[in-house]
């Protein structure tokens, strides 16, 4: 089998996000590629369409949230709304991925 150093660098990858599903990493790109002032609103991911229905978009939202790749971000405002922002283990992990990239380059 011929090996590439994109193709060690996908088998590693894979090893790095740990069987997530694909909607989940989704979500956690979506969440890394916002500037830290302008966190997303939970709703903004509830209500889009690309990850599948409401219920499915939350329960995605929700096992990131337990097990600690997201978290929920204070505004300060008087409204109801939630932000939500990677957590340290959730930068770790791009920052591992990061750290991959650049060995495999």
């Amino acid at each position: 089998m011929i090996t590439t150093p994109y193709r060690r660098f996908i088998a590693k990858e894979e090893k790095i996000w740990g069987g997530m599903p694909s909607r989940e990493r989704q979500i956690l790109k979506i969440i890394l590629g916002r500037k830290l002032d302008s966190p997303l609103r939970v709703m903004g991911i509830i209500e889009d369409q690309q990850f599948g229905s409401r219920a499915t978009a939350h329960a995605a939202l929700n096992r990131l949230l337990s097990s600690n790749f997201l978290q929920y971000k204070e505004c300060g405002q008087k409204d109801r709304s939630k932000f939500i922002v990677l957590s340290s283990k959730g930068a770790g992990l791009f920052k591992r991925l990061e750290k991959l990239f650049l060995a495999s380059a």
